[in-house]
């Protein structure tokens, strides 16, 4: 299914998924979670923050931030 947009992936046993991300409209953190509330409770988290680059590699601080 490639070129769909989707907010939730089953993935079986032993596969690997890449998945691409957009956000156009969005700068701030959010966390990425698997729905199975076993895999959930068991870690299957991650923190994720959007921010704008600044041109190094890095996220650019806002102004007055130290």
């Amino acid at each position: 299914m490639f070129g769909l947009w989707k907010d939730t992936i089953f993935v079986k046993q032993g596969y690997e998924v890449v998945t691409r991300t957009e956000y156009r409209r969005y700068i701030g953190d959010f966390v990425l979670h698997c729905h199975i509330l076993d895999h959930e409770d068991q870690g299957m988290m991650q923190n994720v923050r959007i921010g704008v680059g600044d041109g190094s590699g890095g996220i650019a601080q806002a102004h007055g931030s130290h």
